[in-house]
């Protein structure tokens, strides 16, 4: 890359662009981050419950008595945050280019 080490691009953007530099792309880490989390934690829940249904109802026991393991959660999480990246992955592409876009131009 451009810096060898992340002291000599604080130093460089600073100079050149000032703090306004460091903080180039914020607004669109944020403008991508908030649709991400707000889609990925409920469709976590919502597939948790999903499986709690499904195992309680499999196991003829009551909702409260199915414990999710590791693996369960695990699987839960990547699908959720997977289905979130995909929606959101547009908005990510725009993002990037945006941080990666320089000021000066």
């Amino acid at each position: 890359g451009k810096y060898h080490t992340i002291f000599e691009a604080f130093r460089d953007i600073s100079k050149q662009k000032g703090v306004r530099g460091l903080y180039q792309g914020y607004f669109s880490l944020v403008s991508r981050e908030i649709p991400f989390s707000g889609l990925q934690f409920p469709l976590y829940e919502w597939l948790k419950r999903l499986q709690v249904k499904y195992l309680a109802r499999r196991q003829q026991i009551d909702e409260s008595q199915v414990k999710l393991g590791f693996a369960n959660n695990a699987i839960n999480g990547s699908l959720a945050g997977s289905i979130a990246g995909f929606i959101v992955t547009p908005i990510d592409v725009l993002k990037t280019r945006r941080m990666t876009h320089d000021l000066s131009q």
